[in-house]
């Protein structure tokens, strides 16, 4: 199918044996090829990945963290952006409830890797501690398998009464949520650059999450939020603590992380970065430049 068409580059945002299968027969007509990977940069050292990658002729992550040696100068760091007009703290509506605990947000599909029990662990901690916390949860469950895990450390951790499942939100709810936390949480063990952080922190919050792929660039640690490292719940629960006890902090963090991601993850930003990509890459010829206004095409004369 593809050989009816004048193909400039091929590129692929997921790889599979079927994928595979399309790479080669553009790269057999002399197409160039480029992956971008939305994962950690360990994804691209798996058979598949680095399979395709060596066949490429350039490859894109959102995160340059651990970028795999192999792969030297053809790779390049895009990282994300997002809508920072839509996640825009004067947009939202906070959710109206009778409220009168911290609020912490961790909006992730409900699973392991996503670290929900490390953040109820930290919840149990903050409650032993005195902290009248509440953990809400916007995401869908993707196993139940690790819901009833889930459940079972609420449970142990005696927090039943603190922890709220939201289920999966609209970007509009989930916006008024952000509005709505003191302290966003994102404990995850492993991530390439979550979008998260870049809209929590677009909303003016501040963000505690771990060192893992992407996090250290999406966030200025220390300034737009804090890092901590993977599976330390006793360290998330000493940095929320840190966050909940100190409104200006929260405060501070929350202007830097705002103007940290129009700056840097900004849709505009991005465009920029994924078309200079592009046209390394692509065989197109480049674009002319229009003339200047009043010249004449044909004889170059001002009219």
């Amino acid at each position: 199918m593809l050989s009816s068409f004048d193909v400039s580059l091929g590129v692929f945002h997921w790889l599979s044996k079927d994928c595979e299968s399309v790479l080669d027969d553009l790269v057999s007509r002399a197409v160039p090829v480029c992956i971008l990977n939305h994962f950690a940069n360990a994804y691209l050292e798996s058979h598949l990945a680095k399979r395709c990658a060596l066949k490429c002729v350039g490859v894109g992550g959102v995160t340059g963290v651990e970028a795999p040696a192999f792969l030297g100068d053809k790779f390049t760091t895009l990282l994300d952006g997002i809508n920072v007009s839509f996640f825009d703290p004067a947009r939202a509506q906070p959710v109206d409830f009778a409220r009168k605990s911290f609020v912490i947000l961790l909006p992730a599909r409900i699973s392991w890797e996503k670290g929900h029990i490390d953040a109820v662990r930290a919840l149990g901690l903050l409650r032993r501690g005195n902290i009248d916390a509440c953990l809400f949860c916007a995401g869908r469950d993707s196993s139940p398998d690790f819901m009833r895990s889930l459940s079972r450390v609420i449970e142990r951790e005696g927090v039943e009464d603190r922890v709220a499942f939201l289920g999966e939100l609209t970007p509009y709810q989930l916006r008024n949520w952000y509005a709505t936390a003191d302290v966003i949480v994102l404990p995850s063990h492993t991530e390439g650059l979550n979008r998260v952080l870049l809209e929590a922190q677009a909303m003016g919050k501040p963000v505690v999450t771990c060192d893992v792929g992407g996090s250290r660039e999406a966030v200025r640690d220390g300034s737009s939020g804090i890092l901590v490292e993977k599976g330390d719940a006793r360290a998330l629960a000493d940095r929320l603590l840190e966050l909940l006890e100190d409104p200006g902090r929260r405060e501070s963090m929350g202007r830097v992380g705002r103007e940290h991601v129009i700056a840097r993850f900004s849709l505009g930003p991005l465009a920029e970065r994924h078309e200079q990509f592009y046209r390394r890459f692509a065989k197109i010829a480049p674009i002319a430049p229009e003339p200047a206004l009043g010249v004449s095409r044909s004889r170059g004369q001002v009219s």
